[in-house]
């Protein structure tokens, strides 16, 4: 069993083995989209479909299966393959000597760019804008593929192409290096600020005006934090599903807010009966993952002529999402009256429910017996309660009684 003898790998990684024969095909799957960098003796291995361009690099889609795979009788310790289609690492390891597996943290966005073919396409200009949108240097943006749509089917895009772009720093070459302690690494939370300033950019519809190419949507996978992060056990205990999707969430400009559940209201002060429930969706009506951003639903209640009724609301008025999802549950009507709506406001975005009323405070009734009038001509009114009744009749009893006794 030559084949994975000697293969170690660090903490950041969360893979489960696929152990075969060593003459046959063997791999690590990975959950997670992380880039997996290999090394032997402490030096970087090159991926067996890796393009040089100068400094930089590209990773080759394979056009037959197994065309990257590595080979048994190489002489490239360490030569390996990671296969995005199954997410699985190949690697070819024998003897003692140890194969070491780094996970590098990164990010992957997918452009859905309308309109537009392969050719015409300047990945420059998009890597070049992308890096002054995010603040980072452009070498740790890097194109991994171009396809054109017309290409292949897909329910959210039609037309033009799809860039698949990752983010991450460079691998580094040799692990003792003095680059390895680059003070300029992205952390775990530099990959969330960029995940929630590309999602705010493409949910307020500023990400195309600021890449300088139209963006009909777009997806970012999630960022993995390090193991040395305490979101990492979070990440860790979860459990690893081989048929989940890695192609991140649904971004795209908010053109709806939907109501899909109107907001019933109860007794002034009590929450409402039933709470809202607002969906946002892009001009195709997809969900949007406004979750994705630090953007945030806030509810107002005005009248129905449209005015602000200050402090007519109570609980929490602004909300974040949950994907495309902003459910209130705890909204208070706190006035009495009738015509009442709230509006909802994502950004520039707005919807308002349908009008509705406060319900009325109900109270008991009484009956009430008028006996005679008093001396200023006033009805005088008594109120009668069961015991007052009986206490009526005892006193009327003793009276006749004492009459009786009289004559």
């Amino acid at each position: 069993m030559a084949l994975f003898a000697s293969l170690k790998r660090d903490f950041g990684a969360k893979v489960a083995y696929r152990m075969a024969d060593p003459t046959q095909e063997s791999g690590i799957y990975y959950s997670n989209p992380q880039r997996l960098d290999v090394y032997v003796n402490n030096v970087y291995i090159n991926p067996t479909n890796i393009q040089w361009k100068g400094s930089d690099y590209t990773l080759k889609e394979p056009t037959y299966e197994g065309q990257y795979m590595p080979l048994l009788n190489s002489t490239i310790l360490g030569e390996n393959f990671f296969d995005r289609v199954y997410n699985m690492l190949y690697i070819l390891v024998r003897g003692s000597i140890p194969v070491e597996i780094r996970t590098s943290p990164l990010i992957v966005i997918s452009f859905n760019l309308p309109a537009m073919t392969v050719d015409q396409f300047y990945g420059d200009n998009l890597v070049r804008n992308l890096a002054l949108f995010l603040k980072i240097p452009a070498s740790k943006i890097r194109i991994t593929k171009i396809v054109a749509e017309s290409s292949k089917r897909r329910k959210r895009a039609a037309g033009g192409i799809s860039v698949s772009v990752e983010i991450a720093d460079p691998p580094v070459q040799e692990i003792n290096s003095t680059s390895s302690n680059s003070t300029d690494t992205l952390t775990y939370t530099n990959f969330q600020d960029i995940s929630k300033n590309l999602a705010s950019a493409a949910i307020n519809g500023s990400l195309s005006s600021q890449l300088n190419v139209t963006v009909s949507s777009l997806s970012v996978s999630d960022p993995v934090p390090s193991p040395s992060d305490p979101a990492w056990s979070q990440v860790a205990s979860e459990t690893v599903n081989r048929t989940q999707s890695s192609n991140g969430s649904y971004l795209a400009t908010v053109s709806t807010l939907k109501i899909i559940q109107q907001p019933v209201a109860g007794r002034p002060g009590e929450m409402l009966s039933q709470q809202p429930f607002v969906m946002a969706v892009d001009s195709n009506g997809n969900c949007v993952s406004v979750s994705k951003s630090s953007l945030t639903l806030t509810a107002t209640l005005k009248d129905a002529n449209n005015t602000i009724v200050s402090n007519g609301l109570d609980g929490n008025v602004t909300i974040a999402f949950t994907s495309c999802w902003a459910n209130y549950t705890d909204l208070v009507l706190k006035l009495p009256g009738s015509g009442y709506k709230i509006e909802f406001v994502l950004n520039k975005v707005s919807a308002q429910t349908r009008l509705f009323d406060a319900k009325t405070v109900t109270t008991t009734t009484t009956s009430t017996t008028t006996q005679g009038s008093n001396t200023d001509g006033d009805a005088a009114i008594t109120i009668f309660t069961p015991f007052q009744a009986l206490l009526t009749v005892a006193i009327t009893l003793i009276t006749v009684n004492l009459l009786t006794e009289t004559l």
